[in-house]
């Protein structure tokens, strides 16, 4: 069975408005939808000499945007306005390879604003900018291919931490804590004794994971199949890992850990969503020397974050063990 076309888009758009007495007011409008189904939220904030005023709502506005002219009401927050271009729209590339490029888009650099807040008027020069929209499928799809891999390395900090451990084992080889600060020795009480490495085991499962995602990204798969299946393999693998745990105190529900329970919603969950039909990914990707410096220095912030150990520190996440 396969679901129709899924519309699944987030849309944000950014006005403004300063009036010749200088007084300004900043309208900001987001729109999540899903089908039928939209989450919609909008906030406006004003500012004169004597005081700053803000507020938001989650209910519906209006937005009706055209060749030279922005319309905006939402009668929740009382305001009603109108952007008239008074100004050639600017189109930028920020980004650009041989698959394509991400191009900035400013329907209105300068406009004439004449908007109504309550019982006040904004009548002057503005902005108007379709901050994003974009097919959240495509976000969350590369996200997925990430993400095993991601957790795989994260998984090396739990195997020296001594959390996600496994319980008791004699029939293959286990690991032993004996860090007194470990969770293995403090919760479970098991220092000396040998315990399941499950965090290699997520970390295995994950490079399985990751590399049947891999492929699909390669076949040009669409961008649910891969999120299906990511939330499917991660999902059977997390019911199994979780067989082996032993931590004290994760709960049991009819004979199953919680997290168990878990992941037969995620593997459910990920079953449905490879029904949808979704937009592909690019066909190819580059490495450009600038994403890779930005990915170098997230790298080194998260490192520091949780694989720095200050061993002379009793404060709280100070040590790995």
């Amino acid at each position: 069975m396969r679901v129709g076309p899924s519309r699944f888009s987030l849309v944000k758009w950014y006005l403004d408005c300063v009036t010749d007495q200088g007084d300004a007011a900043i309208l900001y409008c987001a729109n999540l939808r899903w089908r039928g189904i939209r989450a919609t939220y909008s906030s406006i904030l004003t500012v004169n000499e004597h005081s700053t005023e803000s507020h938001s709502t989650m209910t519906r506005y209006q937005l009706s945007s055209g060749d030279s002219q922005i319309v905006v009401e939402s009668p929740r927050l009382k305001v009603a306005g109108r952007w008239q271009a008074d100004a050639a729209p600017v189109e930028r590339p920020v980004y650009e390879n041989d698959t394509g490029s991400v191009v900035w888009k400013c329907l209105q650099p300068r406009s004439q604003v004449n908007l109504r807040v309550g019982e006040r008027e904004f009548i002057g020069l503005g902005y108007a900018e379709c901050l994003i929209h974009v097919n959240l499928w495509v976000v969350f799809a590369a996200i997925c291919v990430a993400a095993p891999w991601i957790q795989g390395l994260g998984r090396l900090r739990c195997l020296v931490q001594g959390c996600c451990h496994g319980h008791a084992t004699k029939s293959v080889p286990g690991i032993r804590y004996t860090h007194p600060r470990s969770r293995v020795c403090r919760l479970a009480h098991l220092t000396g004794v040998a315990v399941h490495a499950t965090q290699l085991y997520s970390i295995l499962c994950n490079a399985v994971v990751g590399l049947a995602l891999l492929r699909l990204f390669q076949l040009h798969s669409s961008a649910t199949l891969i999120c299906g299946v990511y939330l499917l393999l991660s999902g059977a693998g997390r019911f199994v890992e979780e067989a082996y745990r032993g931590e004290p105190q994760t709960l049991t529900l009819y004979g199953l850990r919680l997290y168990q329970w878990i992941a037969i919603l995620t593997a459910v969950a990920g079953a449905a969503i490879t029904c949808v039909h979704g937009p592909a990914l690019p066909p190819s990707f580059t490495f450009r020397g600038s994403a890779i410096w930005v990915a170098l220095g997230c790298s080194a912030m998260a490192w520091f974050v949780t694989g720095v150990d200050f061993p002379e520190s009793s404060r709280r996440f100070a040590r790995l063990t």
